[in-house]
């Protein structure tokens, strides 16, 4: 994941070249990650310590979650892992696309144009499989070298 939080940072300083904002408000969330689980008070607290001491003692005293009401503060703060909640997505997704082409779509090319086109389609899915799996591990060499040059 600090990866994507690489790309984020190039794609926000290529944003601000283009747009040129009046004012840049920076707070310190280098330690939140972008699937880590917050507490929404302590985040506003750091944008208000960010924007001034006079706001940030209001935003101190009054969080906006605390001020909202209960039925939508239920559903708005997420007492879910989203970690998991993204990696059980992701093998859904997975498995849907595995049935989808593997077994829909072969069988449908089995069933209008026989078994030898059928044979060929496996194979051109096969070899595209391969080259999502030499993607999918260079995105994760990435991430592993990205991570251990960040905890040195």
């Amino acid at each position: 994941m600090r990866s994507l939080d690489a790309s984020d940072r190039m794609l926000t300083d290529l944003r601000l070249k283009i747009d040129k904002p009046d004012v840049i408000i920076r707070p310190d969330v280098a330690d939140i990650g972008l699937l880590d689980v917050v507490d929404v008070c302590e985040v506003a607290k750091r944008g208000g310590d960010c924007v001034g001491s006079g706001f940030a003692r209001t935003q101190a005293c009054h969080c906006l979650a605390e001020s909202l009401a209960p039925s939508f503060v239920g559903r708005w703060i997420m007492k879910r892992d989203l970690r998991a909640y993204a990696r059980q997505t992701n093998v859904q997704l997975a498995f849907g696309a595995f049935v989808l082409l593997f077994i829909i779509g072969l069988g449908l090319i089995w069933w209008i144009y026989g078994l030898g086109a059928a044979i060929t389609g496996l194979l051109c899915l096969l070899g595209a499989l391969c080259a999502d799996c030499a993607y999918f591990l260079a995105l994760f060499g990435m991430d592993w070298i990205v991570k251990r040059a960040n905890s040195k």
